[in-house]
């Protein structure tokens, strides 16, 4: 019992994690990237309709990568060139990309909540019981925490976020660095988006990240911006979903469904006090 919900838990933080680190990237280059519900979004539905179209899981991942940076440039360019607020602009990108699954679902598919079931092999396959996804999450936590800690490229996005002054002072445009964040974090929500579709589950569902895209943030903050504390907490609110299917039989469903959620506040509540960042 303990290790289903052990591997239930880490399953279900996937997602989280991923959008926990391209909030990272962004925030760290000085943008707060409230469009991250959006990028995933955008991914999920792409990655579905791609496999359920080509039947090639490989070449549904790529559309889908290539639809969230697509969508990640958008938020760059509101942000960036045209300094919209970036509150206003990431709302925009959630509503843009909910507006734009729905009618592209019914074009493709004459449904607009959700596309068809993936057959096994439209989906990512398995290694030895186990998703692809799981590795390049734990590879991409790691490697952030190295890109920030030992590369230049680290350096220049930190700076771009916290003096960015001093960066064009020393001949790097800080435009360019705040774009090349946003680019990884529409990877990064890609490959949120596209496991929640093609790996996790076998189709898309109108608004099936449920809130991911700002719990996320949420893991973000509570990790004092660390990419590595920051995964640990995408990873508690993964246990967290998890342990809802102990209390399906015990509690009302919308109250199951409130625990994240509920928990993000009270965290957020007791941690919002301390305002130094640890990275």
């Amino acid at each position: 019992m303990i290790e289903i919900f052990i591997f239930s838990a880490i399953r279900v933080s996937i997602p989280l994690c991923f959008a926990t680190l391209a909030g990272f990237y962004s925030e760290r280059s000085g943008i707060i990237n409230i469009g991250l519900e959006g990028l995933m979004l955008v991914a999920a539905f792409s990655a579905a309709a791609s496999a359920k179209l080509f039947h090639n899981p490989s070449l549904a991942l790529s559309i889908a990568l290539f639809s969230s940076c697509l969508l990640s440039l958008v938020f760059a360019f509101l942000c960036i060139k045209l300094k919209t607020n970036q509150t206003i602009a990431g709302i925009a990108i959630t509503f843009l990309a909910t507006g734009l699954n729905a009618f592209c679902g019914k074009v493709l598919f004459n449904m607009t909540g959700s596309t068809p079931s993936l057959d096994i092999g439209d989906k990512i396959p398995q290694i030895f019981g186990f998703s692809p996804m799981i590795p390049l999450c734990l590879f991409l936590v790691i490697m952030t925490w190295v890109i920030f800690t030992y590369t230049r490229f680290g350096q220049y996005l930190r700076f771009a976020g916290e003096k960015p002054k001093a960066l064009e002072t020393s001949g790097i445009s800080v435009s360019k660095t705040q774009y090349m964040a946003l680019i990884i974090s529409g990877i990064l929500c890609g490959l949120s988006g596209a496991y929640l579709s093609i790996d996790h589950g076998s189709s898309y569902v109108r608004n099936m990240t449920s809130g991911r895209g700002f719990i996320a943030l949420a893991a973000l903050m509570i990790g004092r911006h660390h990419p590595i504390w920051a995964s640990l907490a995408a990873l508690l609110f993964g246990a967290v979903e998890a342990s809802q299917i102990l209390f399906q039989s015990k509690l009302p469903t919308q109250w199951i469904q409130m625990i994240p959620f509920l928990l993000t506040v009270i965290i957020i509540f007791f941690t919002s006090t301390k305002k130094d960042r640890q990275f």
